[in-house]
């Protein structure tokens, strides 16, 4: 008799170990299932490696139209050009173009990474917006700040795994709780 009781509970051990292991089933047209916070973050990288990797190329095509168009015009050398050097100008304005080309590359950088993969954006954009809407509520309030008491990355911007946000937390958390200490210190003082 002890022996079926065992028996019926190491069958049911069993089954509940077997239900627990299986993933829930996935709605493969809900975007966010398909991703869970480590992909996320992956994706994430991946995107900020493609803005930061075409943004040289395109501070070298900015580089290369601005020394193209100031080159082309005629300029007399001896004189000034706003009582500048023309030579001084038009090196400046073609290092202008390289610094706008570099300022516009993460654009681009995002525009072709949206392109080779079109099948995640969706599913990052919704996890991006769930993921600021987490920041924006966790972080910690910005006039507890004081200049022995700097705030600790406000937007989430280093954040770039689910350790990194756990040591976020903390950091918001202690942030806070140095900053309501100051201020009480503060009150007492007045």
């Amino acid at each position: 008799m002890q022996e079926a009781n065992t028996m019926k509970l190491k069958k049911k051990l069993k089954k509940k170990r077997r239900q627990s292991n299986t993933p829930e089933p996935v709605d493969i047209n809900d975007p966010e299932a398909l991703l869970n916070w480590d992909e996320f973050f992956l994706l994430r990288q991946q995107r900020r490696m493609w803005e930061r990797f075409v943004s040289l190329p395109c501070a070298l095509v900015g580089l290369a139209f601005g020394a193209a168009i100031f080159a082309g015009l005629q300029v007399d050398p001896q004189q000034m050009f706003y009582g500048y050097d023309p030579l001084i100008v038009f090196a400046i304005s073609a290092g202008t173009s390289c610094c706008i080309g570099f300022a516009v590359g993460p654009t681009v950088g995002r525009w072709f990474y949206r392109q080779t993969s079109p099948h995640m954006h969706a599913a990052l954009k919704l996890k991006e917006a769930k993921f600021f809407k987490h920041v924006e509520a966790n972080r910690s309030d910005p006039s507890y700040s004081r200049f022995n008491n700097p705030l600790p990355d406000f937007y989430g911007e280093k954040i770039d795994s689910v350790h990194a946000y756990r040591r976020w937390l903390r950091k918001q958390r202690d942030h806070e709780k140095k900053g309501m200490i100051t201020i009480g210190l503060d009150k007492k003082k007045k």
